[in-house]
């Protein structure tokens, strides 16, 4: 079964109340508070109250179809490691052109990749400051997994991004590929993250076990 075009297929079967590139962006959106809410309780509040604000847009028919998206793409990541909705985003022909927003190419991440070689028995730090779906991120884990490293206790990373809906993105790729990382939303030159989860930080699953070691 070809996964991602199944979800590009759902998303067009939601739409018509609304725009596919609202039905994206909200399924995204919700697929992040709800993998967030698991660990975050600082922020669980007020990231719940946003979840039944877009909920409450759908129907439950739509919702279980929502539902069902991210168990296809849970398993369009367990099948290989790739940028899936990077291309689910670009296929569905929704990317703000005007705003020269188009994510990398996945072969094009995996060929900047392989020029990386990691040090022997320390943290792989990794900073990416305008990280998009996390694409450049995926690449990298695909190629330390390659080279025999367990990135999933190596790396540390920090992603950042003005685009919401690429931090919300990001963040679920990064949660299902089990990559230690905090996704934060804002200008990187202007305002660089400086290590406080305040409530435009996502932690993914597998960073939370790795601060807690």
């Amino acid at each position: 079964m070809d996964y991602k075009k199944e979800i590009i297929s759902a998303i067009q079967k939601i739409s018509g109340r609304y725009s596919v590139y609202e039905v994206f962006a909200d399924w995204v959106k919700m697929t992040a508070i709800a993998i967030s809410n698991t660990i975050d309780i600082n922020n669980y509040p007020s990231r719940e109250k946003e979840y039944m604000e877009l909920s409450r847009k759908y129907t439950l028919d739509e919702l279980m179809q929502m539902s069902e998206m991210c168990s296809l793409l849970t398993r369009a990541c367990e099948e290989k490691m790739e940028d899936v909705l990077g291309y689910i985003y670009m296929h569905l022909e929704i990317s703000n052109a005007r705003l020269g927003q188009f994510f990398t190419p996945y072969h094009v991440c995996q060929l900047m990749a392989q020029t990386y070689k990691a040090p022997e028995d320390t943290l792989i730090r990794v900073s990416e400051p305008s990280c998009g779906a996390g694409g450049n991120i995926i690449a990298i884990a695909e190629k330390l997994k390659a080279d025999g490293i367990n990135y999933q206790e190596r790396l540390c990373v920090t992603c950042q991004d003005l685009d919401w809906k690429a931090i919300y993105m990001c963040y679920v790729q990064l949660s299902l590929y089990g990559i230690p990382a905090v996704v934060v939303q804002g200008d990187t030159l202007r305002e660089p993250f400086n290590g406080k989860l305040t409530g435009n930080a996502y932690v993914t699953p597998m960073k939370v076990l790795q601060l807690n070691r």
